[in-house]
């Protein structure tokens, strides 16, 4: 029997200047940080090399904001080193995306792109072009991978894969896979997501925190040995670590000399030393190693795949400004398939705006899918890159929306509808679901934003052929002029021969105000609302679908020392009285959540709108949430003052429409959720966490799915699908799931646009001491709740709840929640008169705008900023603060003065809630205060808020701050059983020395 087998070992650095919880300088507050460790990397490397030792590793890059955008100004030297070595044969590049995206929501188009720029691109920043040469394997950003990226990979050229297969919450594989045998779990497997797809390479990989589950990499590589030796392990093995290449850990700590026998204490340089201290051990690189030992097994893991909290989309999808940034970028896809719609039908040529090019809209989504925009710190990214985030993606939204405008003004001028005495002709413009992909046939609930006469009271739908199409008129305001504000609803047929041409009239028909009701039923569904639960029954062909516990709405809120989930108030129904119904019935829900909390009271308001259709088997939900606003008294920051802010790190967890389906899978079936990706396709994975490891039968949370419009959950004979809708508010995964244990019954409970917290995933089932896991849940800036995002926050998002008989959601109802996911557009081709429009979205925008100026005018009290603080840097301050209740302030003043002068200078500045001011003296007191400002220019005048209480600064000062409570409570247990561990490993390593 062969005993002579080895431990190879390779050394993965992750290389991205690009960072959401740091700036865009460089310094430690940007990405001096980066430029810093990775020097030290390779002067230890260069030492490491000069004195005769094999030292080799592999590197990985984004091509846009590290190699494209920042390296070549600020440290070119650390490119030619790299490069230097690659060239000498010495270390090797692997593929990272060009965009550094979350490509596993990206479009076959935007993620194509993402792999082949990598490697070479028109701007020259491409892997190959940099580096001469790039092995075939792909390291995706915070490991996110969807089903399907298998065979694109395959097309550009892409052989492997690497992921986390890791004993700590940094993980992609370690909950979703039974614990394979060391041989295999220890060298490269082949991988895919679903029967169907090519396999690809996986090169499974561990962090550095894992090595505390093994004491150190030292002790790792003596067992793996030890196996060998037994007969336990028949083959060479591969020790794989990859992280960031800006951890402080790759360098060594400075200690005192009676404590520098610690392991995982002295970085890069210690791997290289424990590597070279034993002759069966060897340094290798990905493709060395792929050459001489291929893989023999194979894995299937179905899951969307992201490396966040709860070993998923947590740390990037469930923040609130991460629903703001996803919104725009979707809005940008959307704005972009209409105007090609448009631009198709008018024989305009939209190409180079939209699609070609680094000023087209295409690139700009393409750099704004960058996961730094969304996170991964938690529960905020730093507010500089926030600020780019959403300038970036807004603007790509606003250019797509500008290309839209222009297609329709084409498509009016060039196919002009008949002349009508009609209030509005208007033309559908239904999206496909993808560039370059057909219109799908089904059926959508168009909601029409419309502007009608003071005279008019009703209205009627028809196509152009005369026919009628039952509609009605919801969400009436009235406008200070006296012309109301409306939505006209219908379902409309899309795809196939559609008539997209329809024309609004007056109706003689009188106004008939729709009575309050308690029930909405049509011959599929049938809904009961309740005071006090909001909905106490939902049927689905005679089938219980949801009960009393189906809506349950709550938010997590720390009072003193624990969590408290604050409930609603009971439900109350609100009428309807202004609208007309032809078609559709509605139901109107307020709820409140009090919150009774030592730190005071406060309530939040919950406002449902439910639409249910003759013609739709499906219930539509649109939602307004409105958060308490509690004050912030916790300062968070990372080690530079400079992004300090305010919050209130009490919020835990929000769950504004929890529902938990009445779901019964038979005995020994878990439940299943079936997902559909940007990639067009559907697929799903069963909730069999609790087969893998016991301690994972219950999820306090979990979001591993990528969610292109709709996700649901089956039991095999029923299921439900929930969808979202674009227009209004969208997310990369946006419905985090729990899941629960009840009497050996699996309980599910679903969570649209909010977000869980709790226990991290368990990987005991894969050996370890749990000392890592439980450093890293301790330690991780990633792994906080995304509860304080939400504070003060409102929310107003629109769902599409669909229960279904089978497994896998039918086809037309897939192809109607994509549908409601990307609802047509309008072209306005005639509106009554002084309404210029060439889009139905023109007129929501105008009305919306003639609101805010409305409340702007109004005598309403302007409150002042709230959260002021003030972050001293060197040679000025950087002042944040946050905005006033009620979305009034149009601007703020600044005043500052020296504490020894009586004088304030004053600065106004525009709706920003963060300025630095340059030029003060360091050492010198400064007081600092602000004020909100709400600009009406109908009124000649600007009113003023009353100032902030007033901040002192001083220049080049470290400011005193509380600790941030976010970070969890020391693990004082785990960090002596670390200590003793490692002294025991020692003695006993030293021990065997001296026997031998």
């Amino acid at each position: 029997m062969k005993t002579n087998f080895k431990v190879y070992v390779t050394l993965g650095l992750h290389v991205n200047f690009y960072h959401s919880w740091r700036g865009d300088t460089p310094d430690e507050a940007g990405f001096g940080t980066d430029m810093r460790v990775i020097r030290g990397i390779l002067d230890i490397l260069d030492r490491a090399q000069a004195t005769g030792m094999t030292a080799r590793v592999y590197w990985d890059v984004d091509a846009y904001w590290t190699l494209q955008t920042i390296i070549p100004e600020h440290c070119p030297d650390i490119l030619e080193r790299i490069r230097a070595r690659v060239s000498a044969g010495m270390d090797e590049v692997i593929l990272g995306p060009f965009n550094n995206g979350a490509n596993h929501a990206a479009t076959p188009d935007e993620f194509r792109a993402a792999v082949t720029w990598a490697i070479e691109n028109p701007w020259g920043s491409g892997l190959k072009q940099q580096f001469g040469r790039v092995a075939p394997f792909y390291r995706p950003q915070e490991c996110m991978f969807t089903t399907g990226h298998e065979a694109l990979l395959k097309a550009c050229g892409i052989e492997g894969v690497l992921l986390y297969y890791s004993l700590t919450p940094f993980n992609t594989l370690g909950a979703f896979l039974p614990p394979l045998p060391l041989e295999d779990r220890f060298n490269p497997l082949w991988f895919r997501t679903r029967e169907d797809q090519p396999p690809l390479v996986l090169f499974p990989c561990l962090g550095l925190t894992d090595l505390f589950e093994f004491v150190s990499l030292e002790d790792l590589m003596l067992d793996l040995h030890a196996r060998q030796q037994r007969g336990e392990i028949r083959s060479d093995v591969l020790v794989h670590l990859n992280a960031d290449a800006d951890l402080e850990t790759w360098l060594p700590v400075r200690l005192p000399r009676f404590l520098r026998w610690f392991p995982n204490t002295g970085g890069i340089e210690e791997y290289l030393r424990v590597v070279h201290k034993y002759p069966w051990a060897e340094l290798t690189v990905p493709s060395a190693y792929l050459a001489d030992h291929p893989p023999r097994r194979e894995v299937l893991v179905r899951q969307d795949l992201a490396d966040g909290g709860f070993d998923g989309n947590y740390s990037w999808a469930e923040k609130f400004s991460s629903l703001l940034a996803w919104t725009a970028l979707e809005r940008s896809r959307l704005a972009s398939l209409r105007a090609e719609v448009l631009a198709q039908r008018s024989g305009l040529d939209l190409s180079d705006m939209l699609w070609e090019g680094s000023d087209s809209v295409f690139f700009q989504r393409l750099i704004g899918l960058s996961t730094t925009h969304f996170g991964m710190s938690t529960p905020i990214i730093n507010e500089e890159r926030q600020a780019r985030a959403l300038a970036l993606l807004n603007n790509a939204a606003a250019r797509a929306e500008a290309a839209e405008r222009r297609a329709a003004h084409a498509r009016k001028a060039t196919s002009p509808l008949p002349k009508t005495t009609a209030l509005y002709a208007f033309e559908l413009v239904p999206a496909p679901p993808r560039r370059h992909q057909p219109i799908p046939e089904g059926h959508v609930a168009v909601s029409l934003p419309i502007v009608l006469p003071s005279d008019i009271a009703t209205v009627r739908l028809e196509r152009t052929s005369g026919a009628p199409v039952p509609a009605s008129l919801t969400d009436v305001r009235v406008l200070p002029d006296g012309r109301k504000q409306c939505h006209v609803r219908f379902v409309a047929a899309i795809g196939g021969q559609a008539d997209y041409d329809y024309r609004l009239l007056p109706s003689a028909a009188p106004l008939t105000p729709p009575p309050t009701l308690t029930q909405l039923r049509n011959r599929w569904l049938e809904i009961l609302f309740s005071t006090q639960s909001g909905i106490a029954s939902f049927r689905y062909l005679e089938r219980e679908i949801g009960g009393p516990d189906f809506l349950k709405p709550f938010i997590t809120y720390k009072d003193g020392s624990r969590g408290v989930t604050y409930l609603t108030a009971g439900f109350s129904f609100r009428p309807l009285s202004d609208e007309t119904w032809d078609g559709l019935q509605r139901v109107c829900l307020r709820a409140t959540i009090p919150m009774r909390t030592h730190r005071g009271n406060y309530e939040s308001e919950l406002l449902f709108v439910f639409t249910l259709f003759d013609a739709l088997p499906y219930l539509y939900v649109d939602a307004t949430v409105r958060y308490a606003y509690t004050p912030p008294t916790d300062v968070i920051h990372n080690m530079l003052q400079k992004l300090r802010r305010l919050m209130d790190l009490n919020w835990i967890e929000t769950a504004p429409f929890q529902i938990t389906p009445c779901l019964d899978p038979p005995q020994g079936r878990p439940l299943r959720i079936w997902k559909h990706n940007h990639l067009g396709i559907t697929a799903y994975y069963d909730l069999n966490y609790g087969a893998i490891n016991p301690r994972n039968r219950q999820l306090d949370a979990f979001n591993h799915q990528v969610t292109n419009g709709w996700v649901a959950v089956s039991d095999g004979q029923m299921g439900l699908l929930v969808g979202q809708d674009a227009s209004t508010l969208a997310s990369m995964a946006f419905c985090p799931m729990r899941l629960r244990q009840v009497q050996h019954q699996q309980v599910l409970s679903l969570n649209p646009f909010g977000s869980y917290y709790g226990r991290m995933l368990d990987y005991q089932h894969l050996g370890g001491n749990g000392i890592g896991a439980r450093l890293l849940t301790a330690f991780s800036g990633a792994l906080r709740p995304n509860g304080p995002s939400y504070n003060g926050q409102t929310l107003r998002f629109s769902l599409m709840l669909a229960p279904y008989a089978g497994d896998a959601p039918p086809d037309r109802i897939q192809t109607d929640a994509g549908l409601h996911f990307y609802p047509p557009g309008a072209v306005i081709h005639h509106a009554p008169a002084g309404i210029e429009a060439d889009l139905a979205e023109s007129l929501r925008a105008s009305c919306e705008a003639e609101a805010r100026r409305q409340r702007l005018i109004d005598p309403l009290p302007l409150s002042p900023p709230t959260a002021f603080l003030c972050n001293p840097v060197s040679g000025g301050v950087v002042l944040v603060w946050d905005a006033p209740p009620g979305n009034l302030a149009t601007g703020y003043e600044v005043a500052f003065r020296r504490e020894d002068e009586t004088a304030w200078q004053t600065r106004q500045v525009e709706a920003t809630t963060r300025l630095f001011i340059p030029g003060l003296k360091d050492g010198v007191i400064y007081h600092f205060k602000v004020r909100a400002l709400c600009e009406a220019p109908e009124q000649g005048r600007v009113r003023c808020s009353a100032w902030t209480a007033e901040q002192i600064g001083i220049p080049g000062a470290t400011q005193p701050t509380t600790r941030w409570k976010g970070m969890g409570r020391l693990p004082v247990g785990a960090l002596a059983h670390l200590v003793l561990l490692s002294l025991w490993t020692v003695i006993r390593r030293r021990i065997k020395r001296e026997i031998s």
